[in-house]
C-alpha cells in the first residue's frame, strides 16, 4: 500500500509540476509577445527617424545646391561689374591721356605766345647796343 500513496503522490507532483509548467509557459509567451511588440514599435520608430534623417538629407542637399547656385550668379554678377569697371577705366585713362595732350597742346601755344614778344625784342637791335 505504501506504493498506491506514492504513485497518487507522483501524480499529483506531476500534475502540479505540470501546471506550473504550463503557467511559466504561458508567462514566458507573454513576455515573449511583449518583447516581440517592444521590437517591433523600435523597428517602427527606426524607420521613422530613418525616413526623418533622408528627409533632412534631402533638404540639405537642396539647400545646398540652392547656395551653390546663388554663388554662382552673385560671382557671375561680380566678374561682370569688375569687366565693366575696368572697361571704364580703360575709358577714362584714355580720355585722361587726350585730355593732357589737350593741355600741354594748349600750354605750349600759350607759352609761346607769351614768348612771342620778347624774342621780337631780342631780334631788334638797338642802337645803342651796336
Amino acid at each position: 500500500m505504501d506504493s498506491i500513496p506514492v504513485s497518487e503522490n507522483t501524480v499529483e507532483d506531476l500534475n502540479r509540476k505540470n501546471d506550473q509548467a504550463e503557467m511559466l509557459s504561458k508567462l514566458h509567451l507573454m513576455h515573449c509577445m511583449t518583447l516581440q511588440s517592444e521590437v517591433e514599435r523600435l523597428e517602427f520608430k527606426h524607420l521613422a527617424f530613418q525616413n526623418k534623417i533622408e528627409e533632412l538629407q534631402l533638404k540639405h542637399d537642396g539647400l545646398m545646391l540652392k547656395m551653390e547656385r546663388k554663388l554662382q550668379v552673385v560671382t557671375l554678377r561680380m566678374e561682370q561689374d569688375l569687366q565693366v569697371t575696368q572697361t571704364e577705366v580703360e575709358r577714362l585713362l584714355k580720355h585722361e591721356a587726350g585730355l593732357q595732350k589737350e593741355i600741354n597742346r594748349i600750354f605750349c601755344s600759350t607759352s609761346m605766345r607769351l614768348t612771342e614778344p620778347l624774342r621780337k625784342m631780342r631780334r631788334i637791335k638797338a642802337p645803342w647796343r651796336k
